[in-house]
């Protein structure tokens, strides 16, 4: 146990750059220090964090490694973008015994590495279907349609649903394409294959809730299935009605449940007065907790400790397989329910 009750963080990577192109991950972890100096100032416990700048120059990721690594006072790092340098940089900290921890804005790119926890901001494509079928099955839903746009992430959302329905007994019995036709025009295509859910995915936020409305209208009976596009605060008050009962699977990562989600988005709105980018905000806010509460429930920010904590089902919040990626064995689904998204069960991801 650390006699030096004083957790120091360091931020690796260029601050104009993440400034620039994500002030809300910023904003989101030094709400989360705050908190969490209150939450922990009766143990006795101060969380402070450095900025480690690499300006996004060459080699100055390796020269800020090399001061951090000549610092004692230290705890962990938590790199902020991902580049060939910074990558350098951070297995560098993990050899020299820090726990260093990856920030993925898109969640895709990085994987997790030996002595390093990667927190992605959002849940792949694929898991995301795996979870939406899974929960499908679960509820007794055996036959679906989907409407989707030929292109970009709407196909890939439609892909990715179709092997999920395929691996979990779904069978998708109608399709609509929406590059010719109206919302009203793909619903009614749809509407004569005696389904019990639809899919929603068109890549778009207006065109989903657009086709939900359709499907509200037309068949009113179906279970609808969306993605998060429709998870933003300004359409679900603007919606709620068209919204209500949708179910989308979670794509933030870093999500702990509903409420404390939504009291956060409310705490930034407060702020900024604008529809937030929910992952931003709660990936910096909800990560940078989960690595000070381990280190506070093991008294040490001990690099094997905290792996053996990490690891653990009894234990962390969140947990790594042995790569050090984020485990997601399942995914929260969520309803929307008078004007906001609440978690009504799980499905199993990837």
């Amino acid at each position: 146990k650390r006699e030096d009750k004083e957790l120091k963080i360091g931020f690796l990577g260029s601050r104009q750059a993440i400034s620039e192109s994500a002030p809300e991950l910023l904003w989101g972890m030094e709400t989360a220090k705050e908190d969490l100096n209150r939450k922990y100032q009766g143990q006795g416990y101060a969380v402070t964090v450095e900025f480690f700048d690499d300006r996004g120059e060459k080699g100055g990721a390796a020269e800020q490694a090399k001061e951090i690594l000549g610092r004692e006072d230290i705890d962990f790092v938590f790199v902020l973008s991902q580049d060939e340098s910074l990558e350098k940089a951070a297995k560098r900290l993990a050899r020299g015994g820090r726990t260093t921890f990856w920030l993925d804005e898109e969640g895709q790119a990085a994987r997790g590495k030996k002595d390093q926890y990667q927190f992605y901001n959002t849940y792949s494509l694929a898991a995301q279907a795996e979870a939406a079928a899974a929960y499908l099955r679960g509820a007794g839903v055996r036959r679906i349609a989907a409407a989707y746009t030929p292109g970009g992430v709407s196909k890939q959302e439609y892909e990715a649903l179709c092997a999920a329905a395929e691996q979990s007994g779904i069978e998708i019995r109608a399709v609509a394409e929406l590059d010719r036709q109206t919302p009203d025009e793909a619903v009614k295509s749809l509407r004569e294959a005696d389904v019990q859910a639809v899919a929603v995915l068109a890549g778009n936020t207006n065109k989903n809730v657009d086709l939900i409305r359709a499907v509200r209208k037309l068949m009113p009976d179906v279970t609808v299935l969306s993605d998060h596009t429709v998870d933003q605060t300004s359409v679900l008050k603007s919606d709620a009605k068209t919204l209500e009962g949708t179910i989308i699977p979670c794509d933030i990562q870093t999500q702990w449940d509903g409420a404390e989600l939504n009291a956060l988005i409310e705490r930034y709105q407060a702020v900024y007065k604008e529809d937030s980018q929910v992952g931003r905000v709660s990936h910096g806010y909800f990560s940078l907790a989960a690595a000070v509460d381990a280190a506070v429930a093991c008294g040490t920010a001990e690099p094997k400790t905290l792996d053996k904590y990490f690891k653990s089902p009894s234990s962390a919040r969140y947990l790594f397989d042995e790569n050090g990626t984020l485990r997601h064995d399942e995914i929260p689904m969520l309803q929307a329910r008078n004007g906001v998204f609440e978690i009504v069960g799980q499905g199993a991801g990837e």
